[in-house]
């Protein structure tokens, strides 16, 4: 199976191409996934196949690629005659244009906690910086970083965000997460980054958003 564009910008159109060796045989069904979930298929003998402008049974034209679609597309094809043999071919499809939220709190301490986001062992310009003055004297920190999240950041299949947290060299905590490429985590029907996850080590909050 071929897919272009490689790589879709987030808005953008992509077709993918199913190549197929019938050896002589008919052909009965063209099947498309997403996943697990079938959204096109093509049969020649039957007049109700579904059908897609532009789609035919070598290729599907997606439009409006959002980040949502990012995930493992199929195709399967079935030959219409004995024994009925059937190819499937899978490829992962990337969609750009995720963008990487991440905050870094710190509960109230005194004095104010030292905080800053990693990715990938390097610092990250912080996008806001914050100090929250309690009644008791205590200090809240809160750093917040946006960042594009592109292919390069996968440089052995594996993005790696890290918040550490210090106050002067008594206190040292960090929270980490890595994230893994298709090639590295192959979940079927993966939505790449659609989630906020929360980690609490030490007294570091650390909140994750990426979609």
């Amino acid at each position: 199976m071929e897919f272009e564009p490689a790589t879709v910008v987030r808005g953008g159109t992509a077709a993918l191409i199913c190549s197929r060796d019938m050896q002589g045989a008919p052909l009965y069904s063209v099947k498309w996934y997403r996943g697990n979930h079938e959204f096109y298929r093509f049969t020649p003998m039957e007049e109700t196949a579904t059908r897609m402008n532009r789609s035919n049974g070598s290729q599907v034209l997606l439009r409006k690629m959002d980040l949502g679609l990012a995930g493992n597309f199929s195709c399967e094809v079935t030959a219409d005659m004995p024994p009925f043999a059937t190819q499937i071919a899978t490829k992962f499809i990337d969609i750009i244009g995720e963008l990487l939220r991440a905050n870094c709190t710190s509960p109230p301490a005194r004095p104010a906690a030292n905080l800053t986001i990693f990715v990938n062992e390097e610092p990250v310009r912080a996008t806001e910086t914050s100090l929250h003055p309690s009644d008791s004297g205590l200090f809240t920190t809160k750093v917040n970083v946006e960042l594009k999240v592109t292919p390069h950041l996968f440089p052995s299949g594996r993005m790696r965000v890290a918040c550490y947290a210090t106050m002067y060299n008594v206190f040292n905590k960090s929270a980490k997460l890595d994230f893994l490429t298709p090639e590295t985590d192959p979940r079927p029907e993966r939505n790449k980054f659609t989630f906020i996850l929360f980690i609490y080590l030490g007294t570091v909050i650390f909140i994750l958003s990426i979609k």
